[in-house]
């Protein structure tokens, strides 16, 4: 119903200066998103095929599109090379220890991990009200896990769960603030 690009923007934060990495970026949009709002950006999934429409999209918009097919578990950067990472939607990879820990060494200290992950949909339309029934059922809607709290703390990430309020639906994300520490915790 045209919703998802809209809550999708919602990983749109004032980030430090600096490169910001999105994983699982799909399609592009939030790469789009992202270069709009001025940020120098590099992104990676998995997908050969969103890699490819996501790299069109970009340069049919007259952006860069710096992407890599890869996995958020291994990522080929520098530790420290980001001031940002963000996710929207993303599957259960998001809190793999071996994401988190990777997230957290390519993160700058003080950098930070978006997640646009929850969306509760609060049109009273008939269509609102069937795609709120249809993501609750889903497992997207409701609210972020509060054991996730804890694990972002384990990998020392300073978290925090934001509500935003969009026209039609809240989205709920996480702001977790890279500590900084010289070294990443062992599980």
């Amino acid at each position: 119903m045209g919703q998802w690009r809209q809550w999708q923007s919602a990983m749109l934060i004032d980030f430090r200066p600096g490169i910001i990495l999105e994983l699982g970026h799909g399609p592009g949009y939030g790469q789009l998103d992202l270069n709009r709002a001025g940020q120098t950006t590099f992104a990676l999934d998995p997908s050969p095929q969103m890699n490819r429409l996501a790299k069109r999209r970009l340069r049919n918009s007259g952006y860069r599109a710096d992407i890599l097919c890869g996995r958020a578990q291994s990522l080929p950067f520098r530790n420290g090379s980001f001031s940002g990472v963000v996710s929207s939607f993303p599957s259960e990879y998001i809190m793999d220890p071996e994401t988190l820990q990777e997230t957290w060494r390519v993160l700058q200290p003080g950098g930070s991990l978006t997640i646009v992950g929850i969306v509760e949909i609060t049109g009273k339309s008939l269509p609102d009200r069937f795609a709120n029934w249809l993501y609750n059922i889903t497992g997207q809607s409701g609210s972020i896990p509060e054991h996730w709290v804890e694990i972002f703390r384990k990998y020392r990430f300073s978290p925090r769960l934001e509500q935003v309020q969009m026209a039609r639906a809240r989205v709920t994300r996480v702001v977790a603030v890279r500590a900084s520490t010289d070294h990443a915790v062992d599980p």
